[in-house]
């Protein structure tokens, strides 16, 4: 099958697959995520958990010179009752450069009631154009649970062949009824001071 052809077949299929899912509704949960911060670093996400564990999951990242969408899902497993893990696939396309491909994802979250950890780790693989293949964590966080509060330390990487950053600081986590703010400055590669915004429903 041609290259042009396999990133529409994916989406869709992925697509199909989540909507078609056991329909528990009534205990399904929507995940809206914005980030932006001062190195013009952005990022939305929406993602829907059914009722039997599949996730539906679309995301937008944007940086100077590129600009990607990423539609697809997965399931979410949980082996332990303080571990969350949703391994997650998704079809790829950018505005710039021609970019088309594949990412393999996985979303860890432990939480233990004292201590709360989040990461996401993807590799993007191209399928055609000009963009590289790709590794990142986006982002790795630990934080420690004061009531409503969190304070702890987030970590973010990007490994590509012609481009390498990374970034690690404190973050400053409030959770209330909707969701949860957030506050980060982490240097390294840029002096990144991140907003966050969560909102579930």
């Amino acid at each position: 099958m041609k290259a042009a052809r396999v990133l529409p077949l994916l989406v869709t299929s992925l697509f199909a697959c989540c909507a078609t899912a056991y329909p528990g509704y009534v205990w399904a949960q929507t995940r809206l995520e914005a980030r932006g911060s001062n190195i013009k670093y952005r990022f939305v996400d929406v993602s829907h958990t059914f009722q039997s564990n599949v996730v539906f999951d679309a995301l937008y990242t944007g940086v100077p010179g590129s600009n990607e969408v990423h539609v697809g899902g997965g399931y979410q497993f949980k082996p332990v009752k303080w571990l969350t893990i949703s391994p997650l696939l998704y079809g790829s396309i950018g505005r710039e450069n021609h970019e088309r491909g594949v990412k393999v994802a996985v979303l860890a979250i432990v939480d233990t009631g004292a201590w709360r950890s989040a990461a996401y780790l993807a590799q993007f693989a191209p399928v055609a154009g000009e963009v590289k293949r790709y590794f990142l964590c986006d982002s790795l966080d630990v934080t420690r649970i004061l009531k409503s509060w969190e304070v702890g330390a987030s970590l973010g990487v990007f490994a590509q062949e012609t481009a390498n950053s990374w970034a690690l600081g404190p973050t400053l986590k409030h959770n209330d009824k909707r969701g949860a703010w957030a506050v980060s400055l982490r240097g390294g590669t840029d002096i990144d001071l991140r907003i966050n915004r969560v909102l579930v429903f």
